[in-house]
């Protein structure tokens, strides 16, 4: 809600391969009353699924929790090479995932989308430490 409020005329896009996740977010958009489209994709066809609905450009990406479903580092890369074009020169690439995983699979995220580390924050919860990476794509 507050991206949408703080940039109006903002395309907000949601990606999930879960038909109820899809549904459920579909849902509470519609209750909040936030212009947002929800397409049900896994990782890998993303990229084909947002150019089919005539997404050109991305100038944030967020990756929370979703990585380590992929199957390891080398399944990341694969992933999201489908996003190769995608995202504007300057993009924020934001992830976060349980800080025992995270290096790797953050690693290998900046590595498909060729973004550079900007920022690090380790989230000690003592019940499940979790890190946040906000990396960049380089401009031209």
């Amino acid at each position: 809600r507050a991206l949408a409020e703080s940039r109006p005329g903002i395309r907000l896009i949601g990606v999930d391969v879960s038909s109820k996740a899809v549904q459920a977010a579909r849902h509470r958009a519609r209750l909040a009353n936030i212009p947002m489209t929800v397409l049900q994709a896994d990782a890998a066809e993303s990229g084909a699924q947002l150019r089919a609905i005539g997404v050109r450009a991305i100038d944030a990406l967020v990756v929370a929790e979703t990585l380590y479903y992929l199957g390891g580092e080398a399944r990341v890369r694969l992933a999201l090479a489908g996003l190769e074009g995608l995202l504007s020169p300057g993009a924020a690439v934001v992830m976060l995932h349980p800080s025992d995983e995270a290096d790797g699979l953050h690693a290998a995220a900046m590595h498909a989308t060729g973004a550079h580390l900007q920022a690090r924050s380790r989230i000690d919860d003592p019940l499940r430490p979790y890190t946040i990476d906000v990396a960049r794509v380089p401009t031209r």
